[in-house]
């Protein structure tokens, strides 16, 4: 199936059901982290434009270069909306995802996010590169909870 024929409605294939929330579905429920700390419903994700679907809620607003907001976080995305989203070349969007991981496969996820870190930043270097280390640790260890 071609990409715009996602939008298009000329195609009977849908996107899978773990390709992004709706409306429709339930809310997920999850046991929590190890330190009391519910685990979320929906997390933000960055995804690529290209592997956007109609019915995507977004985490994050899109904006422009200068900083104007082309849509705002909470919106849904329509197919019109993801159109223009290539149009202006925007190459990926933050969306809310529904959190299939338990807080067990959470929880390992965060500290092999930690560790590949701590592996390339290994040894001495200089404050910039402590601090670099640092900012992707954070990074990644929120990318990956």
């Amino acid at each position: 199936m071609g990409f715009l024929s996602r939008f298009t409605g000329k195609s009977d294939e849908r996107p899978s059901a773990g390709s992004g929330p709706s409306a429709a579905d339930p809310a997920v429920t999850l046991s929590g982290l190890g330190d009391g700390t519910p685990a979320p419903a929906e997390r933000d994700v960055c995804i690529p434009i290209l592997n956007l679907v109609p019915g995507m809620r977004l985490a994050q607003s899109v904006r422009r270069a200068d900083g104007a907001v082309l849509l705002p976080a909470g919106s849904e995305l329509g197919a019109d909306q993801l159109r223009r989203l290539i149009q202006r070349g925007i190459e990926c969007v933050h969306v809310l995802q529904r959190e299939s991981r338990d807080a067990v496969r959470i929880e390992h996820d965060v500290a092999a996010a930690a560790a590949r870190v701590a592996h390339l930043f290994r040894g001495d270097g200089s404050a910039a590169r402590r601090n670099l280390g640092a900012a992707i640790a954070a990074y990644r260890q929120r990318a990956a909870s």
